[in-house]
């Protein structure tokens, strides 16, 4: 089973953002993580992130750590919480 997550933040700086995203692609892959990011066309200071991942890589302390820091780094801090396994 995989998990979908749409996440839209205001950036200052879509470009900057990017490419601190596209930084971070090593980790996302480490993680299970498969995700894009998007620009909205009408307003270019906010931007989406599409994620998946398959929930059976939430199952080891280390991949729900490595997943929560991943989220975490691309939404400024405030993803941890959403994605916290039992």
């Amino acid at each position: 089973m995989s998990i979908t997550v749409v996440i839209s933040a205001q950036v200052s700086d879509f470009d900057l953002w990017k490419s601190k995203f596209d930084g971070l692609e090593d980790q996302r892959i480490a993680a299970g993580i498969n995700a894009r990011a998007y620009r909205n066309p009408d307003k270019p200071n906010t931007s989406y992130v599409i994620g998946m991942f398959c929930i059976a890589s939430t199952r080891s302390t280390w991949n729900r750590m490595a997943l929560n820091s991943t989220w975490d780094k691309l939404c400024n801090g405030k993803a941890s919480k959403l994605l916290r396994a039992p």
